[in-house]
């Protein structure tokens, strides 16, 4: 969504935006790229509890320890990650969820529901707060907060 958002701004509002991801802080975890970020750690790609808790405790230490408090906490990715890994990888997100220092954080994650099956749609369900759906509708994007 936000490449497509950018492909269509004007040449001054693309500048505008690309200059203002710089400030956003981020955790990679596996291959891919991250060209909208500032990468803060590089985590690889493991679907083992302990190792994976290990890495991404490590890498959330290093944000916290920053002078700039973390407010918010994007995820994108989460949806081939449980995809790839099955149920060692839901093990691994439920146990960083129910141990790691998140109570002060705003976090939100993207999952591509086309590619989980129920159950494991229904875990992420009983881990969130609140659901929000994300639909395109011509040249514009519908929020609509689930119940």
């Amino acid at each position: 969504m936000f490449r497509d958002y950018l492909r269509k701004s004007s040449p001054q509002k693309y500048k505008e935006v690309m200059e203002s991801t710089k400030r956003i802080k981020a955790i990679r975890i596996g291959p891919g790229r991250t060209s909208y970020a500032s990468i803060v750690e590089e985590i690889p790609l493991t679907y083992e509890i302990s190792e994976f808790m290990k890495s991404y405790y490590d890498a959330l230490m290093k944000l916290s320890s920053r002078s700039a408090k973390v407010e918010y906490s994007i995820t994108f990715g989460i949806s081939q990650y449980i995809y790839f890994g099955g149920d060692n990888a839901l093990r691994a997100i439920l146990f960083t969820r129910s141990v790691l220092p998140f109570e002060d954080w705003t976090s939100i994650y993207f999952v591509n529901r086309d590619i989980l099956n129920k159950q494991q749609i229904a875990i992420l369900r009983e881990m969130a707060s609140k659901l929000i759906k994300i639909q395109k509708e011509g040249n514009l994007y519908k929020l609509e907060i689930e119940d």
